[in-house]
């Protein structure tokens, strides 16, 4: 993210340095400190949130989120954009500003050069939990879910709709349990359970210590309070969590569209899906594949990805989809932010370059309105998606399914 700034900037006749000794550019200044802070608010939404957050609100977007929860999210991400601006090439690990080194990746492979072992001890025990202690701003280590996690609805006012094909795909995830229930429209009600002792995926077998598979299938449990419940929730997210990491040793940060390759999304995918804290756990584990991107300095998308790390327009859909078909739409995604960062950029410059030019109009630029169609490229053919008053509290409420039906139809990719 910073990194693009200053190469624009550098490349545009030492405007930079301009910008920070002239104290008449004292408003350009504040300007690059606020695009700054907007491009990282990119990375902390998704794309139709983004969208409606600008339009109802553009004198303050972020008015739309809670400010503190920002304001971790953005220092953390610092401490990455900080560390790879000092060391571009990826030849170090990034370090925290009170001396915790992550090791994440290397070379563009998960890893630290210790063993898959030793790595995904680590990761289970040292740097998964400072990710999340980071974006959540609490004051110690965050322990891992010792609870039921149910997801999803299928109550009047509390549903979670799905469409044939998420369905399939929510099946698929052998870390899932799910309930389906078919609706008039041919879409889904669905609710869903996160790992846990009561909830188990036959598929998690081979996944976790026999040991632990053996009590939990033979124990009943006296409701999710039970101590042996907890004890036996939280062994089994660690085991999945260890399992996971050394799975995807040594294999690449990089994004595939290839559903059979352990990558980056893959990661992040099973992460998200054993659900391994309370909370904060979409945002913390696709906060891993970014740092993961920074510490390697991984291209994706034509983009370094401290530039665009990866950015799915609709990042509910991490569950509901294909690891192959998703990726589609996160590279899409990574693109369509990358094109629209680079717009804004340019208009920054426009506005720092001509005094009389007046703030950044970054708003009403057209970028914003070709920003949608990129991002869903994966799914639009020839049609024009634009968002207006009408989407808004379909945005809120995150309904992306009748979202994405009344701009495309019902016959979009992974639909059915």
């Amino acid at each position: 993210m910073a990194m693009e700034l200053w190469d624009a900037l550098d490349g545009a006749g030492g405007l930079l340095e301009q910008l920070n000794k002239d104290p008449s550019m004292k408003d350009r200044v504040n300007d690059l400190s606020w695009m700054k802070s907007f491009f990282i608010l990119m990375q902390f939404i998704d794309g139709p949130s983004l969208v409606r957050a600008i339009r109802l609100f553009p004198q303050d977007p972020w008015q739309v989120f809670e400010p503190q929860k920002f304001g971790f999210y953005r220092d953390t991400w610092m401490t990455f954009v900080n560390g790879r601006m000092k060391d571009p090439e990826g030849k170090n690990y990034i370090t925290s500003t009170d001396g915790f080194k992550y090791g994440i990746a290397k070379n563009g492979k998960f890893g630290d050069g210790t063993s898959a072992d030793a790595w995904a001890q680590r990761q289970l025990t040292q740097v998964l939990p400072r990710l999340s202690k980071d974006l959540s701003g609490r004051p110690d280590v965050v322990p891992y879910r010792d609870e039921e996690v149910r997801a999803g609805g299928d109550m009047e006012g509390r549903t979670f709709v799905a469409t044939p094909g998420q369905v399939k795909a929510m099946q698929a995830n052998p870390y899932l349990v799910v309930n389906a229930a078919a609706q008039p429209d041919g879409n889904y009600f669905v609710y869903y359970y996160y790992p846990d002792p009561a909830h188990l995926n036959p598929a998690l077998k081979s996944r976790v210590s026999p040991q632990l598979w053996a009590d939990m299938t033979a124990s009943t449990y006296a409701g999710a309070d039970d101590p042996k419940f907890k004890a036996h929730c939280k062994q089994l997210i660690q085991d999945l969590v260890l399992d996971m990491f050394k799975r995807h040793y040594g294999q690449a940060v990089a994004i595939s569209t290839d559903s059979t390759v352990k990558d980056g999304l893959s990661i992040i995918l099973d992460m998200v899906s054993i659900h391994p804290f309370t909370d904060y756990n979409g945002r913390t584990t696709r906060f891993y594949l970014a740092a993961a991107i920074f510490e390697s300095a991984v291209k994706v998308s034509g983009a370094w990805q401290g530039g665009a790390a990866p950015s799915a327009f609709i990042s509910d859909f991490d569950l509901v989809t294909p690891k192959g078909d998703y990726a589609k739409q996160v590279l899409a995604g990574t693109s369509a932010v990358a094109n629209l960062r680079a717009a804004m950029v340019a208009e920054f410059i426009k506005a720092a370059s001509n005094p009389s030019y007046g703030p950044p109009k970054h708003f009403d630029l057209p970028a914003w309105e070709q920003f949608p169609n990129d991002a869903l490229a994966w799914a639009r053919g020839s049609t024009n998606v634009a968002f207006g008053a009408g989407d808004w509290d379909t945005i809120r409420t995150r309904n992306f399914v009748p979202l994405l039906d009344s701009k495309l139809g019902k016959n979009w990719p992974t639909r059915n």
